[in-house]
């Protein structure tokens, strides 16, 4: 009965009470009833993960829902098919933010916006190849999160401005906050990188040819070896650094922080945040194609 009535309340859009029951608390996100299903076949639960099989050329399914306010969405994955033959899509808004096929095993997958989006209407789609043969149309989806609270700015937490981008209009997202070296900076091409220094592998940055994001700037190096950019990390009052970075094309974009591979993006990722400590004489460094938005450090006294 209890269930019954969360749902019905949550599906009402009632904001008051939306605004004050504790998502941790009751996992709404995480229940299938909470979502709008659609398809020849809906999703079942299979071994407290989300089983969805169509088994028939030309065929879909998903599940979606409306939210009041939406930030990030996450869920570990899995298809049937190592040939390309199962596809899963995620849509924000109608926009694709994520396509994958022919994984077998586990995968996790992660989106955030820099602001949270009113209205918005998130989708989970699955289908099949209608080619190929081999393929069964089935997707695997647990541990599904979504965070509708406003993102914090990082300043009001305690974390301290290394370095901040911008795309080409050169408008970055923190106007008002210095870096830790008393600058106000909107690095948006090379001789940004060389004032504030920056080393870098890159001979272009933010062109029209691939996507612009506001406040980022995208940057790559059209051969081999990979593109980067690597910052030297600050000694002493700092042992964590946090970096606010993307991906929206093909390829694989690589994050190392003291020589060591931290995170790795793949395909039209979106936004995302890495935290994590280093030592002292770390460097960071992003190679590939990128997105970058800002980097911050702080200490931690447990690290």
């Amino acid at each position: 009965m209890r269930n019954d009535f969360l749902y019905s309340v949550l599906k009402s859009k009632i904001r008051f009470l939306g605004e004050h029951i504790i998502a941790g608390e009751f996992d709404w996100e995480n229940n299938l009833a909470f979502w709008d299903q659609f398809g020849s076949s809906k999703f079942s639960v299979d071994n407290d993960a989300w089983k969805s099989v169509n088994h028939r050329n030309m065929s879909a399914g998903g599940i979606q829902h409306r939210f009041d306010r939406f930030r990030k969405i996450s869920f570990n994955y899995k298809l049937s098919s190592e040939y390309g033959s199962d596809y899963l899509n995620i849509f924000v808004n109608g926009k694709m933010v994520y396509g994958t096929c022919g994984y077998l095993g586990w995968r996790r997958f992660e989106y955030e916006v820099d602001n949270s989006i009113e209205d918005c209407l998130v989708q989970i789609f699955y289908s099949k190849d209608n080619i190929c043969s081999s393929g069964s149309d089935t997707a695997w989806i647990k541990d599904l999160k979504v965070d509708t609270t406003p993102k914090p700015n990082p300043a009001d937490s305690g974390w301290s401005l290394l370095h901040q981008f911008a795309s080409k209009d050169g408008k970055p997202q923190y106007p008002k906050i210095k870096t830790i070296a008393g600058k106000s900076e909107s690095i948006n091409s090379i001789d940004k990188l060389k004032d504030a220094g920056i080393s870098y592998y890159l001979d272009t940055i933010n062109t029209n040819y691939y996507h612009l994001e506001e406040h980022y700037m995208q940057a790559f190096y059209g051969g081999r070896p990979k593109g980067y950019i690597e910052v030297p990390l600050p000694d002493g009052r700092y042992n964590t650094v946090m970096v606010e970075y993307g991906k929206w094309y093909g390829g694989t974009t690589y994050l190392y922080v003291g020589g060591t591979e931290v995170k790795r993006l793949g395909g039209h990722h979106g936004y995302v945040t890495y935290e994590g400590a280093y030592k002292s004489g770390d460097t960071l460094k992003l190679a590939g194609t990128f997105w970058i938005k800002a980097i911050w450090v702080k200490w931690e006294k447990f690290r």
